[in-house]
């Protein structure tokens, strides 16, 4: 049975305890250091000392800490009571998620795509190109003379370009929602709309800046950057109130994020 009593603790060699008994001064108890662990460190309540068999001293003090408990607790502690030190957590907590998502993020967003390897690149695309032909795409009706007249300033721009992304594709979607538009995937892929070429038809140079722009999507990798963006926010914003369940959904739904 669970048994009560008043007793004081004795520091003993090293950081050996010996808890004294306060009605019969009879040691109840002697323990070396690897016998006994401080218990968590709240502000307004007492530290209570664990032992190796299950028993538990807690001091009368709520205020009262051990003098061998590690300086980053009472560090916490100094933190948590301080009212100037809750104050300025209160001001500067704002600020600093301003600066995270207004600087922060985009740079360490830049910082991480160079790590992505070029398999998850890949099938971002194909999840990305998928989402968008059950969206508001339809498959292509340009004739060969339409696709051959966009294709050869496609191929011209890329001999003439020393371009890092050697996985280029251009592909012609149909887009009577949207209409003339044209895109990049982070796997090197453009979409190109019928509308956008019936557009530009005998404009070769207009077709030619849009797909060097979108080549330097591409290049610089802009979708990625996107969406490591998007996931770092949503990690900050999970770690600040304490929840992380949709990340996964997330990290699994990144080709959605892209559209």
């Amino acid at each position: 049975h669970a048994k009560r009593l008043r007793a004081h603790v004795v520091r003993e060699h090293g950081d050996g305890l010996a808890v004294v008994c306060d009605a019969s001064l009879a040691i109840v108890a002697e323990v070396g250091p690897e016998d006994y662990r401080f218990g968590i460190d709240l502000p307004g309540q007492p530290v209570e000392l664990e032992f190796r068999d299950g028993s538990v001293f807690v001091p009368d003090s709520a205020t009262h800490r051990w003098p061998s408990q590690s300086r980053r607790a009472g560090i916490a502690t100094w933190l948590e009571t301080n009212r100037l030190v809750v104050v300025l957590a209160l001001l500067l907590s704002p600020l600093a998620l301003y600066w995270i998502y207004s600087s922060g993020m985009p740079v360490a967003a830049a910082w991480s795509v160079q790590f992505v390897p070029d398999s998850v690149k890949e099938e971002l695309g194909k999840q990305t190109h998928s989402i968008l032909e059950e969206w508001a795409f339809e498959p292509s009706e340009l004739g060969e003379r339409d696709q051959a007249s966009v294709e050869a300033i496609w191929d011209s721009a890329r001999e003439n370009l020393a371009l890092e992304h050697q996985h280029y594709e251009l592909r012609f979607l149909k887009a009577p929602e949207i209409g003339a538009n044209a895109f990049a995937l982070p796997d090197g892929t453009v979409i190109v709309t019928d509308e956008l070429v019936y557009l530009l038809r005998g404009n070769p140079d207009a077709m030619l800046a849009i797909l060097l722009h979108e080549m330097g999507h591409v290049e610089h990798e802009h979708g990625l950057r996107l969406i490591a963006q998007s996931i770092g926010s949503a990690l900050v914003l999970g770690a600040v109130f304490g929840d992380l369940e949709g990340l996964t959904e997330m990290f699994l739904g990144s080709g959605a994020t892209l559209v």
